[in-house]
């Protein structure tokens, strides 16, 4: 009886063994033919963003990433709609306003998106379907770009004590009395960036402000996504930041670098930056992938958004900080704002507006400070103004 049980335990084991092994081939399988696909994606990826591929042809794209052709091309080819410039608002930083035709040779400028080769969700059920195509022009209008370098985050307010920061027209719109329209005058959409590559949730950085202008025909656009928008800005004042709010994780911010010729020379340069890149360059992505949602206020006729993208993560800081020195005063890059489209009766998505920043030097930009009373300043050279 002795013999028969050793028998049966050895086999037993024997077969646990096999079983094992089975079982960790077939992990291995699975995980090399997820290398392999992966590989096989980014090798794509790289060739279409350094050599400006355009996206599959027919109606729509089911690419995750928006790469935009060539802007050179998409100047030579008639690809812009719009070449008309609006008027820009008296901004506290030395960005002048340009012309998307010579955005490509401007400096220290910026100018309205390259909207036309965004893509964003489209119906039928795109959670089947997965459809993205170009979005329709903006629904806002920009009027002004700012950049400032903080010593640490600041989420600016629409009141006095922060009138140094803040267009004189956007500051006169926020003290407007209380019988405000439903709509807002302006958006205030303002990023916190850092200027650093470890997990820490504050410490030296840039502040971006992109002010849009809502104009008088929002209100009757009869569009899902001016619907979508009315509701976001006329319910502004609640914060959106509640949990299972309707708009509570909603807003997307899409980053692209434009293939300038700077493309090239970061992939070549950077391996990482190589990767970041081609996982999230033109993809719209919501904020709390990015950061934190800082918060939402309106004052009068004015609706501010404070975005946190220095809390969340050493690898997208580290991203973001040696990528801004790559690019300084040699990169065309936009920053553009969506809702997301969530069923058939919301799509397609539509931009709201946004920016591209034309070869910016962010040293010459201005430092933004607040002091312990809360009261901003702005310091350019050796002088403060407040």
């Amino acid at each position: 009886m002795l013999c028969n049980s050793l028998t049966w335990l050895f086999s037993s084991r024997r077969e646990m063994a096999d079983a094992l092994l089975w079982f960790i081939a077939i992990v291995m399988s699975i995980a090399l033919l997820r290398i392999w696909i992966a590989a096989a994606r980014i090798a794509s990826g790289l060739r279409a963003l350094t050599s400006g591929e355009k996206p599959s042809s027919g109606g729509g794209s089911r690419l995750k990433t928006s790469m935009p052709k060539d802007p050179r091309a998409l100047l030579d080819g008639g690809g812009l709609r719009d070449e008309s410039t609006v008027r820009a608002l008296r901004c506290k930083t030395p960005l002048s306003q340009t012309a998307r035709a010579h955005a490509l040779d401007a400096v220290d400028s910026w100018a309205v998106p390259f909207w036309e080769t965004i893509l964003l969700r489209d119906g039928p059920d795109y959670k089947r379907n997965q459809i993205k195509k170009p979005t329709a022009s903006p629904l806002l209008q920009t009027v002004g770009v700012d950049v400032f370098r903080t010593a640490s985050k600041i989420f600016t307010r629409l009141s006095a004590a922060h009138a140094a920061y803040l267009p004189p027209e956007v500051l006169e719109a926020a003290k407007s009395g209380p019988a405000t329209p439903a709509l807002p005058r302006f958006l205030v959409v303002s990023i916190n960036m850092p200027a650093y590559t470890g997990a820490a949730s504050d410490g030296p950085g840039y502040k971006y402000a992109v002010h849009l202008a809502v104009p008088p025909e929002l209100k009757n656009d009869g569009s899902a996504a001016a619907a979508l928008l009315r509701e976001f800005l006329s319910g502004a004042a609640g914060g959106h930041g509640e949990k299972g709010g309707r708009f509570f994780d909603r807003f997307k911010v899409i980053g692209r670098l434009l293939p300038n010729g700077m493309t090239k020379e970061l992939f070549e340069s950077d391996f990482f930056l190589r990767r970041m890149l081609e996982a999230f360059n033109g993809k719209p992505m919501l904020w709390r992938w990015f950061g934190v949602w800082g918060d939402c206020e309106r004052a009068g006729s004015v609706v501010n958004l404070n975005l946190d993208f220095c809390t969340g993560g050493r690898i997208k800081n580290r991203a973001f900080a040696r990528g801004m020195p790559a690019g300084e005063g040699k990169a065309l890059w936009d920053l553009s704002f969506t809702l997301e489209a969530r069923d058939d009766a919301e799509m397609p998505e539509r931009l709201i507006g946004g920016a591209t920043f034309c070869r910016v030097h962010t040293a010459a930009m201005p430092t933004l400070a607040e002091d312990a009373g809360g009261a901003v300043r702005l310091q350019t050279g050796d002088s403060w103004a407040w």
